[in-house]
């Protein structure tokens, strides 16, 4: 009986790891330069909470070679 527990919880571990090993994989670089403008303003204030408003505009210029995020506009 023991070693059928041990064995299902070796099963169990092998399974969760090769479970996230494609996650792992799967990750790629952003390299990416955003250049914007933005102007805030301060809408209401207390003493525990200040809630602001922001404009923000711009564009985003990729760096990488298939070029995903260029010419991506920032509203």
């Amino acid at each position: 009986m023991m070693i059928i527990k041990r064995w299902w919880k070796g099963v169990a571990i092998l399974f969760g790891l090769l479970l996230f090993l494609p996650v792992a994989q799967a990750a790629q670089p952003l390299d990416f330069t955003r250049c914007n403008s933005s102007t805030q303003t301060v809408l209401s204030t207390t003493e525990e909470l200040t809630v602001t408003s922001a404009d923000t505009k711009g564009i985003v210029m990729s760096n990488l070679a298939s070029k995903v995020f260029d010419n991506m506009t920032v509203h």
